[in-house]
């Protein structure tokens, strides 16, 4: 009795919760304040909510620590366990008292399970491998969130992995011929070590393990530049701290600078409340822009359409305040491992008879193409000329024009890129024809591509 008074008294404060919520969405809200699933938004997480309301007595939680409400009744939080490794058990005995406890494997080892109830188990369970263990495609790089050694990295610097979830992203809406801009994707939503060779819905699940739906939304250049920076608020220059909200992008590049201190500010609940009463350490933000096929500064007064995952975008989780507020263009169009076998399955078909990720792609490299660049005591930046070997060339040594190379970004077309490194458009074939083990068809080239630009006599 206890424990449902509590209950209605919550459920009554969330109808009063302001805001343009529509009854689902209260009622999500009311689910996830008494389960608190590690869950953050613009309203109090589960915790922060049952402390100082009075009635709600043993709340799901992540952490087994005590608390009392406005009242000073103590409120005993519980959980599940993490990654199913535990039961969670309450008991609510005759007397009232309520006690809780963890039940491990160990703990239920002596339990047989019901034949029936696991004939019908094994019976979803191996049609729902079957389903998912489908292969798409084929990676000829090795998609990884870890270094040699073993670091983790996908929480802390660009990863190949980050760039290619993010560029998943970015790929479903400008597919859909909407008009995205940016895509991110925070680390700590991409799980996994090293993925090669045949890729099923099952890979993309073991990536994204918590089916978040993408969506789209309009955003201010401010708004952005305040995302990344929270992202990054808590890296350190030397690599020992990292961050799940740290952001992997695509359709952008900009510079961390790690020797700046961060001055995010933020409440007692971890949620971003404003930008830094310092200086920024994210800086030199640029955007690209489809229609001249160049990278352009970000403006903060202007609006650019955000790709992303709601969890992050519309219920702010990981703290990212910022993007409250903004203007919603389009939700639930794709759950997060759909979104990358979508992606996956974009990709020019290889030897494999299957769409392939190229070895010679921009996934390549285990820390990423180089969208983001960090820079820290020990990692200064330098100047173009710095790390490159010169050497002189008299009046009268022939020179031979350098055979350089393009990736291929989104919204490319040869003719643009002729146009872009050439200066005319007519030029187009000569990239073609030196590229054409990997282009079957002039028309299409894909997102990633590392394209050979050929020498070009302007003289000739």
């Amino acid at each position: 009795e206890k424990v449902m008074t509590g209950l209605a008294a919550t459920y009554n404060t969330v109808l009063s919760v302001p805001g343009n919520l529509t009854p689902a969405e209260r009622l999500v809200y009311f689910v996830r304040l008494v389960a608190n699933c590690k869950y953050r938004s613009r309203y109090p997480t589960g915790t922060a909510f049952c402390s100082h309301r009075a009635g709600l007595s043993a709340p799901l939680s992540r952490k087994g620590a005590p608390l009392t409400d406005e009242a000073g009744n103590a409120v005993l939080l519980t959980q599940t366990g993490s990654y199913m490794q535990a039961v969670g058990k309450l008991t609510i005995s005759a007397d009232g008292s309520i006690s809780t406890e963890l039940l491990t494997g160990e703990d239920l080892a002596d339990i047989e399970p019901n034949p029936e109830v696991k004939k019908l188990e094994d019976a979803w369970i191996a049609e729902i491998d079957s389903r998912l263990g489908e292969v798409i495609g084929y990676s000829e790089v090795t998609l990884d969130n870890f270094d040699a050694d073993g670091n983790r990295l996908v929480r802390k610097q660009n990863t190949n992995t980050g760039d290619f979830v993010a560029d998943a992203l970015y790929y479903l809406f400008d597919s859909m011929d909407m008009d995205v801009d940016v895509a991110v994707m925070n680390g700590g939503g991409v799980r996994y070590t090293a993925i090669t060779g045949e890729l099923s819905y099952l890979t993309c699940k073991e990536i994204h393990t918590f089916g978040n739906v993408a969506c789209l939304q309009t955003i201010t250049g401010q708004q952005l530049l305040d995302a990344l920076e929270w992202g990054s608020s808590q890296l350190t220059g030397d690599g020992a701290v990292e961050d799940g909200s740290f952001l992997h992008v695509s359709g952008i590049r900009y510079t961390l600078d790690l020797t700046i201190p961060s001055t995010v500010q933020s409440d007692e609940n971890g949620i971003w409340i404003a930008g830094p009463s310092g200086e920024y350490r994210v800086r030199d933000v640029e955007v690209y822009d489809k229609e001249t096929d160049t990278y352009q500064p970000l403006d903060l007064t202007a609006s650019y359409n955000l790709a992303g995952y709601n969890y992050t975008l519309r219920d702010l989780g990981g703290g990212f305040a910022m993007l409250n507020g903004a203007v919603n263009v389009l939700d639930y169009v794709a759950e997060d491992y759909m979104v990358l076998a979508n992606y996956i399955q974009s990709f020019p078909v290889g030897e494999t008879g299957l769409p392939t990720i190229p070895a010679d792609s921009v996934y390549a490299d285990v820390h990423g193409e180089g969208r983001i660049t960090i820079l820290t005591e020990t990692q200064p930046e330098t100047t173009p000329d710095t790390d490159v070997e010169t050497e002189t060339v008299t009046d009268t040594e022939p020179v031979e024009p350098a055979e350089t190379y393009y990736i291929v970004l989104p919204g490319d077309c040869l003719w643009n890129i002729a146009k872009q490194v050439y200066g005319t458009g007519t030029m187009w074939n000569a990239i073609y024809r030196a590229n054409q083990e990997q282009i079957e068809d002039p028309n299409w080239i894909r997102i990633g591509q590392r394209l050979v630009i050929p020498a070009y006599d302007h003289a000739g």
